[in-house]
């Protein structure tokens, strides 16, 4: 499935994505925002990440103690942020 379109759910991280957003893709709030804002204007290519359907940025951010059920996390430059800092980071 394309990551290169906002508002799909792709399963799979694209190849060098510049920044990661993974999320409660059962969490009406996170998937009406993440397909809302205009990630790519603001941190180029883009992986949107359902969190619910694993996969090895997941365990990192799990492994980093990250708790996805309370808020989404954006991985950008090496840089973890989480819940309100990730919606502040993406503002």
């Amino acid at each position: 499935m394309s990551t290169d379109m906002v508002g799909t759910l792709p399963r799979e991280a694209s190849a060098d994505p510049d920044a990661w957003i993974v999320y409660d893709g059962e969490c009406p709030f996170c998937s009406r925002y993440v397909r809302l804002v205009r990630l790519r204007d603001a941190l180029g290519r883009v992986s949107l990440v359902d969190a619910r359907q694993g996969g090895p940025i997941v365990e990192e951010i799990l492994a980093a103690g990250f708790d996805l059920d309370e808020g989404m996390v954006l991985k950008i430059d090496g840089q973890i942020f989480h819940g309100e800092d990730c919606i502040n980071r993406l503002a």
